[in-house]
């Protein structure tokens, strides 16, 4: 599991971009899930282990596209 990867109190950061979703999904990356539930799904996977911080953005590129950037942190529990 990618979270035993990080030191407590550690971080992962991720992008996620509209194109993450479910529309964006397909053979090469099988996995996609909508922002607004993405931290839900975090909660579930690894509940009272992780603290979540999301920042809401656009990325400048040619379609200005919403971006969400998750902050977890592995917390000492």
């Amino acid at each position: 599991m990618w979270l035993e990867q990080i030191k407590i109190n550690g971080y992962i950061i991720l992008e996620h971009a509209e194109q993450s979703g479910v529309i964006g999904q397909g053979k090469m990356d099988p996995f996609g899930v909508e922002a607004n539930f993405f931290p839900y799904l975090l909660a579930d996977w690894f509940g009272h282990q992780i603290s979540i911080k999301i920042i809401k953005s656009i990325k400048k590129n040619k379609m200005n596209s919403l971006v969400w950037i998750f902050f977890i942190k592995k917390l000492n529990n």
